[in-house]
Order: structure tokens, then sequence, then C-alpha cells
């Protein structure tokens, strides 16, 4: 999998960049939907989630 996006990285930057960025917005417009109905009490476990997930994909 790394070999594949290395290989567009230096093919096509473009591409890859575009690629990224569209992963991006769905991550964002993931995380919208789920703090748009919630209240106020859900909103900190959630976010807690999010940061655990962040310091998952650190590593």
């Amino acid at each position: 999998m790394l070999a594949i996006l290395e290989q567009l990285a230096a093919g096509a930057p473009a591409i890859m960049l575009a690629v990224l960025l569209v992963f991006a917005v769905i991550f964002l417009a993931a995380l919208a939907m789920c703090l748009w109905k919630t209240t106020p009490s859900e909103r900190p476990a959630i976010l807690e989630a999010l940061a655990t997930l962040m310091k998952f994909w650190r590593r």
C-alpha cells in the first residue's frame, strides 16, 4: 500500500494532493455529522474519541 502511495506521490503529486484533500473533507464532514445533533453533554465523549484516534495515527 505504501509503495503504491509513494509511486503516486512521485509520479502525480497533484492527484495525490487531491486524494488527500478528499479524505480530509470526508473526515471533517463525518465529524460535523457526529456533532450536529448531539447534546452538549455528549460532545466531550465524541471529541475524546477523536483525540484517541489521532493519538493512534501518530504512532
